[in-house]
Parts: structure tokens; C-alpha cells; sequence
């Protein structure tokens, strides 16, 4: 156990993270790992300000960002009223008390090694590792050592099952523990993980656990994400979501004292590989002028 300079105890953060992917390791330029991270103390009161939402818009279904309807209006405006909502919320008040960070994996670009990855699930489990061993140490290297706890998106997608030999069949958590606990290279916190990693797969229709709330948060702002750097969508709502998004993401890009959000160590995007196989940033985020894409207009809300 740690002591401060009077010899007590150092308390650990206490942190939980949310785990979320967009696209495929099979096919497809861009695979997004998304990661939300929260501290404990702060779950009740974020689930009771999504829920509240729902309320108001008089919706207890899935948020899922790929289901969007065309039109915040109408007969199925109502789950992208939540959403849009949600990410006010988040953009407004929830920004500057979690935190949240991508990592995006161009698969089509000549320095990726496709020829690394025997299964998809092993690029899936490498680069999600990746994700949250980054994201450790640039938001929390100040501590000494954090409990964590994590719960991800269970997809229905994910190869052969779970808990597998790691070789042929996917060993997903087990995989994730081992890499925690190894610190080569890593600068980041120790990590305790406080139970068994946690795969949640939502239903359609609430009531939802605050961790099934913050997870679908999770998979809204990822999307919106996704959305700003591959604007393939032409659907209302999920322009505007990557219109928001790509404002913060511009945002990120200046030095600390000059962004607007004031997101230093709180929002980041990074990238990989790049012409000399490494993590980057900067990449340019996919707007244009073409009316069924999106334009960049800090002016707009």
C-alpha cells in the first residue's frame, strides 16, 4: 500500500470503463475502439441524467447509433431525440467529468500487417488492449495505481464464443487480464482489476442497468465519432452527430490553452498505423462540401 508525506494511506481511483467497437477487422478501411471511462462515483448520477432523458421523450428502447432513424422527427424520431439529447448532455456536463478515447485502425493502409493476425479476434483482443493501455497512461499517470473495472460490448459477431484457448477460439477477457498485468513499455498506473471483465449485451427494450445506460453512451459518441472521420452516412441525425463531433475533434488538435472545450487529457483520437507503423494523430477529419456529407461550422449547435 502507498503512503503520502504524513504516512497514510493513498487511497486508489476508483474507475470504470466502458468498451465499445465500430467496424469490422474482417473487411472495411476503418475498425474504431472506443473507450469511456468514469469514476465510480459518478455512475447513479449519469445513469439517472440518461434516464431522465428517456423520459422526457417518453422512449425506453435501445440507443444504437447504427439504427438511427433518418429524421429526428416523425413516427421513429423519438430514440434519435434521446440520442441527440445524450449527446448534449455528455457535450455539455459529462465531458469534463469522464473521460473518452478512440483509437482508430486504418486496415488498408500498406504498413497494417494483416499477415499478424490469424483470427480476427486476435486483432480485435491486440488493439483493444492497445486502447485501453494508451488510455491509462495519458489520463491517469499521475496515479500511482487505479481499480478498474470494465465492461464491453458483447457482440454476437465476435468469433467462435468466449473464453477460448486464445489460439483458435477467443480468450477476450483472459486476454485483457494478462495484458494489464504485463508493463513493458507502459506508463501508465497499476491496474486492479476489481472483478471479472464484463460483457454486456443489451436488449431492446428497457429498463436498462446503469452500466447497459453508459455503454450505450458509449456507442452513440463512438458512432458520432466514426461519423466525422467517414462520412459515408447521408441520414440527417448521423450527420449531425459527426458534426458535433468533429468540432471537438478540431478542438483537441490546438494547443491546451487555446481549445475552446478544454478537453486536454480528457478527449482524444489516435490513429494507426502510420507510413512508419506507428500511432499517430492528426488525422484528418473527412469533411467536405458536398451536401450529403458534412462542413465544419463552429457557429453551429
Amino acid at each position: 500500500m502507498s503512503l503520502d508525506l504524513f504516512s497514510k494511506p493513498i487511497e486508489n481511483l476508483n474507475i470504470s470503463v466502458f468498451h465499445d467497437e465500430s467496424g469490422n477487422f474482417g473487411c472495411g478501411k476503418w475498425v474504431l475502439i472506443g473507450l469511456f471511462w468514469i469514476k465510480e462515483d459518478f455512475i447513479n448520477e449519469i445513469n439517472k441524467d440518461l434516464k431522465s432523458i428517456r423520459k422526457e421523450e417518453k422512449y425506453e428502447g435501445e440507443i444504437h447509433f447504427c439504427k438511427l432513424a433518418k429524421s429526428f422527427q416523425g413516427q421513429f424520431g423519438a430514440k434519435a431525440q434521446v440520442a441527440k439529447k445524450w449527446f448534449s448532455f455528455w457535450e455539455n456536463k459529462w465531458i469534463r467529468k469522464s473521460w473518452f478515447n478512440v483509437f482508430a485502425i486504418n486496415r488498408i493502409c500498406p504498413e497494417y500487417d494483416r499477415s499478424r493476425f490469424d483470427k480476427k479476434f486476435h486483432a480485435y483482443n491486440r488493439f483493444t488492449a492497445m486502447a485501453l493501455k494508451g488510455g491509462l497512461a495519458w489520463y491517469f499517470n499521475n496515479e500511482n495505481a487505479i481499480n478498474l473495472k470494465i465492461y464491453s460490448d458483447e457482440k454476437t459477431r465476435r468469433p467462435e464464443g468466449l473464453l477460448g484457448d486464445g489460439f483458435t477460439t477467443d480468450n477476450f477477457e483472459i486476454y485483457l487480464e494478462i495484458k494489464l498485468n504485463t508493463y513493458s513499455k507502459y506508463k501508465g498506473p497499476k491496474v486492479c482489476l476489481k472483478n471479472q471483465i464484463e460483457c454486456l449485451s443489451c436488449a431492446k427494450k428497457g429498463p436498462f442497468s446503469s452500466q447497459e445506460e453508459i455503454l450505450q453512451l458509449t456507442d452513440l459518441l463512438l458512432g458520432s465519432v466514426r461519423t466525422a472521420i467517414d462520412p459515408k452516412s447521408n441520414r440527417e441525425t448521423k450527420r449531425w452527430f459527426g458534426k458535433q463531433m468533429a468540432k471537438i475533434m478540431e478542438d483537441t488538435k490546438l494547443k491546451p490553452w487555446e481549445q475552446k472545450y478544454r478537453l486536454h487529457r480528457r478527449f482524444s483520437v489516435n490513429y494507426f498505423p502510420n507510413k512508419n507503423g506507428r500511432i499517430y494523430k492528426n488525422e484528418k477529419v473527412e469533411v467536405n462540401e458536398n451536401k450529403n456529407q458534412l462542413t465544419l461550422d463552429f457557429n453551429t449547435t
